[in-house]
């Protein structure tokens, strides 16, 4: 098990990266946002009307990326496989992590949903593998014998 150092640390980590992550993803100006979007479904309608509504072509990647922030769908994509990396594929670790990055001051209502997403999975994993654990160490389904 991770320390709570160890943990905090991972999860300030991820909550920075997330960050960045966005804002790669959506693009650093409009040419690379268009460009972006043919790898996006939806994004090119989102591009044109941004500009529709009259956002400066200079602030429709700013918008992109807080567009993406808020995707519960997005979040959970980018921070899965990070949250398994930090957490060494330990899933109490990588509950930890999820727990207090959902905790952070700098969480928001859409980062909280896919944290809670990843701990609810997560979760009944770590209850299944406890199983499997369990069923080897007792195979008759007894542990009777392991208490006397």
């Amino acid at each position: 098990m991770m320390t709570k150092e160890e943990i905090k640390k991972a999860a300030d980590e991820i909550s920075s990266w997330l960050q960045d992550a966005a804002g790669d993803s959506a693009g650093y100006d409009l040419e690379s946002c268009r460009t972006l979007a043919a790898f996006d479904d939806g994004r090119k309608e989102k591009i044109d009307k941004f500009l529709k509504d009259g956002v400066d072509p200079a602030f429709v990647s700013d918008c992109i990326a807080d567009d993406l922030y808020d995707d519960v769908g997005w979040l959970q994509d980018m921070t899965g496989d990070r949250i398994h990396d930090k957490g060494k594929g330990n899933y109490a670790n990588m509950i930890a992590i999820a727990k207090c990055v959902e905790e952070s001051r700098y969480s928001h209502s859409a980062l909280k949903t896919a944290m809670k997403s990843h701990i609810k999975r997560w979760e009944g994993y770590l209850e299944k593998q406890m199983q499997k654990e369990f069923d080897k160490k007792y195979p008759d389904g007894s542990c009777i014998d392991a208490m006397i």
